[in-house]
């Protein structure tokens, strides 16, 4: 004979349910975010990780990723490489300026740290979602490419400070400093 279950059977039944649905969710959510922590901390470095996704992750033996800088506006106009290469497996960044009318230096070279990399990939991801207002007389121009892939964005409201950032992670404020002295001299 078939049992008739009463209103709070069923309700004790269901509220049972969803408890254990959402302690299997939490747990997973924990987990899950344990697994990342856990992953940024590893003491090797980020590169083999892999974490972010970036261009920087695809620099292969034999590869170099380019960002092209540009910056023009009134009364001035400047360029930047900053090449970002595999050499003996260690990352290297090395920085040329091109101004007209001035002596060409030798590039400022730097092995890049975990840090650096980070700096990078913010680069990135914050240039990928830069909105361009145009409130400004100044452009700057971003061109990221390695091999067939390529980023490029704009900078007319004078806001953007992400290549700033990744020169100085990469070489230190004081370095970046003495370089541009020699060339703006």
């Amino acid at each position: 004979m078939a049992r008739c279950f009463s209103y709070t059977e069923v309700r004790g039944k269901i509220m049972s349910h969803f408890k254990h649905t959402y302690l299997i969710i939490i747990l997973s959510i924990l987990t899950y975010s344990c697994i990342n922590v856990r992953e940024e901390n590893i003491d090797i470095p980020l590169v083999k990780l892999k974490a972010y996704n970036c261009l920087i992750d695809s620099i292969g033996k034999y590869d170099t990723l380019y960002i092209k800088y540009s910056t023009q506006g009134c009364f001035h106009y400047s360029a930047e490489e900053l090449k970002i290469y595999r050499k003996a497996d260690r990352l290297f960044a090395e920085l040329k300026v091109s101004r007209p009318n001035t002596q060409e230096l030798p590039s400022l070279t730097q092995h890049l740290k975990d840090s650096s990399i980070i700096a990078y990939s913010e680069f990135e991801k914050s240039g990928k979602t830069l909105i361009t207002k145009a409130f400004c007389t100044t452009t700057e121009q971003f061109i990221i490419c390695i091999k067939a892939d390529s980023i490029k964005f704009e900078d007319n409201a004078c806001e953007f400070d992400g290549y700033e950032i990744l020169k100085n992670k990469i070489f230190g404020q004081a370095k970046i400093d003495n370089y541009y002295e020699k060339i703006f001299r």
